[in-house]
């Protein structure tokens, strides 16, 4: 128990990170990147480093796409096993997840080198079946990872979340299978969420398609509190315009934004 708070903060590290890094790079350059080489968790490294490419962008964009490359090439063909960094522990830090944060830099940077990170985000994805690994822990990944891609790719984006829409009626009753494991807790707690993600990545790439899903959830599903978040889900998503419906809000992760990354 001693890791929890750790772990519990992992996501809002990261967010500070990234601001801390981008900012101290306009005035002391070698000390950012520093910092930012010695995190010692990887997708907390690569999130300074990105910020930092960002950062040179606006006056250095040779020095921004030399670093971006090497983050591309260094950084994300090792990732950590996402044993630690598991999507119900540390939302947005999945390997997968880490890639595609660096998708908004890179399109600032070099349309090449973002082409390379998308596929590196789909590639990073772990093989299915995985043994031992708890139920819809993957779908997680794939949902919001979905959620970030259809800034970009929407037909991409739609070809993940397809196999999970058939299993839509099963997130609401789920059945874990990994109680002994260290993350029961954590799974438990969130399963029940799962449902309202997928729709709001749904509704991320067709609201049509979005409204369709939830009008076609059976009648007991639609009135229950998860049935309630999924149309809180569609409203915030749909109320949400231009860089809000993509990017974090105030430095903290937002179950119905795609969680980019945003300089404050």
């Amino acid at each position: 128990m001693q890791n929890e708070p750790r772990r519990v903060h992992m996501g809002e590290r990261g967010v500070k990170l990234a601001d801390f890094c981008f900012r101290l790079a306009g005035v002391d350059l070698p000390r950012a990147e520093r910092i930012a080489r010695d995190t010692e968790q990887q997708p907390l490294r690569v999130r300074g480093l990105g910020a930092i490419a960002l950062r040179l962008a606006e006056n250095d964009p040779p020095g921004a796409r030399r670093l971006l490359a090497s983050i591309l090439r260094e950084e994300l063909p090792h990732p950590l096993v996402d044993d630690e960094f598991e999507p119900f522990g540390y939302p947005g830090l999945a390997p997968p997840l880490t890639a595609a944060w660096l998708l908004p830099v890179a399109e600032r940077v070099d349309a090449q080198l973002g082409r390379e990170c998308f596929w590196h985000s789909l590639a990073l994805r772990p093989q299915r079946p995985r043994a031992g690994a708890l139920d819809d822990q993957d779908a997680e990944t794939d949902i919001r990872l979905a959620m970030m891609l259809s800034r970009y790719d929407r037909r991409a984006a739609r070809d993940l979340l397809e196999p999970l829409i058939a299993r839509l009626p099963e997130f609401g009753r789920p059945t874990l299978t990994g109680l002994k494991s260290r993350h029961a807790g954590a799974v438990t707690a969130n399963c029940r969420s799962v449902e309202r993600t997928l729709l709001a990545a749904v509704t991320h790439i067709d609201p049509h398609w979005a409204i369709e899903l939830y009008d076609g959830l059976p009648p007991e599903e639609a009135s229950t509190l998860v049935g309630f978040q999924v149309v809180e889900a569609l409203v915030h998503t749909l109320s949400s315009h231009g860089a809000d419906r993509w990017q974090d809000e105030d430095g903290f992760f937002h179950a119905f934004s795609a969680n980019y990354w945003r300089p404050k």
